[in-house]
């Protein structure tokens, strides 16, 4: 199983003790010294391009820096020249290390399903996880490992709040047998691993919208496309829309392909 440390301090709601809206914004405003060790450990671990989430701060061969005025991405090794990297190959290791969280989540909720541990104590190695990934995800599109100026931290405990929320009625309706101990569980865990690829993304639209752009439109990625549906819209129609109104563009997760939405928005 992943190390994981504290647990957070819930309520106990249905047979399970679950984070209420305050613990949340609590447990996740508060990253110690350890925590945020443990945020760049699971980054380094499984994600490709290790160092990006340093951003500079630390001594290496090489490094990584965030133009934050033009959104650019840059790689340097040793003394040599800054080498811009295009938007596409960071999303390349977002998509990868949103994948290996969804194995370590499938891994913790194996123990579950063989009655090992039990709802509470997955809820809690669940959330706990969770916790690191997502900081490391936002980190990554902030493009600093400082501290969140208060403007971030509003919008990532906001998205927070959705989250958290989302995965409480979903314990809560296991906790209450609701919903059987079998092979599905382990797809609802994986999608708590693979939404980091929307959650990226939409951070990064949340910032340019921020920072002033105008403009947005989405890029398909090199995966299988979802078209439209009777209640949302496709990605492959969305993508022939071309450039939008920034305010306009459909965020990542609401096309017809739901949180295993693989597009990238680009902004002017």
């Amino acid at each position: 199983m992943p190390t994981l440390l504290r647990s957070p301090q819930t309520f106990l709601s249905e047979n399970v003790r679950v984070l209420d809206y305050v613990s949340t914004r609590m447990y996740f405003s508060d990253y110690g010294e350890e925590e945020l060790f443990q945020v760049r450990r699971y980054w380094q671990t499984y994600a490709s391009r290790k160092q990006l989430i340093d951003f500079g701060a630390r001594r290496s061969k090489i490094k990584y820096y965030f133009d934050n005025k033009a959104k650019k991405y840059y790689r340097q090794v040793g003394g040599q020249r800054k080498q811009f990297i295009p938007p596409h190959n960071i999303k390349l290791d977002i998509t990868r290390f949103s994948q290996q969280m969804c194995l370590l989540q499938r891994e913790w909720t194996q123990p579950l399903l063989s009655e090992q541990i039990d709802t509470q104590e997955w809820y809690n190695g669940v959330t706990r996880l969770m916790k690191y990934s997502y900081r490391a995800v936002i980190d990554v599109a902030r493009g600093s490992v400082t501290p969140m100026t208060v403007q971030e931290e509003r919008e990532f405990l906001r998205i927070i709040d959705e989250e958290v929320g989302k995965f409480n009625l979903y314990a809560k309706q296991i906790a209450a047998g609701d919903i059987p101990l079998d092979g599905r569980i382990m797809n609802a865990a994986c999608s708590l691993g693979k939404r980091l690829n929307r959650i990226f993304e939409n951070w990064k639209l949340w910032d340019a919208r921020q920072s002033g752009f105008i403009e947005a439109r989405r890029r398909l990625s090199h995966a299988e496309h979802c078209r439209n549906s009777e209640t949302r819209y496709g990605c492959v129609e969305l993508a022939r829309q071309g450039w939008k109104p920034i305010w306009d563009i459909t965020p990542i997760g609401d096309a017809t392909c739901w949180d295993g939405c693989l597009c990238e928005l680009e902004y002017r």
